[in-house]
């Protein structure tokens, strides 16, 4: 349960961060980088409290 819990969180931080500056979720996941993704999925449980 708390994999699916981190993997919600850093999918709607992906979302909320598109939707923000209006650019497509694709263009946010790109310039995040598979390492900073990583580094929210592996804190999500701090980040989002």
């Amino acid at each position: 349960m708390k994999f699916d819990n981190d993997l919600f969180y850093t999918c709607s931080l992906i979302e909320y961060i598109g939707h923000q500056q209006k650019i497509e979720r694709k263009l946010v996941v790109n310039h995040l980088g598979e390492d900073r993704i990583n580094l929210i999925y592996s804190r999500a449980d701090v980040l989002h409290c």
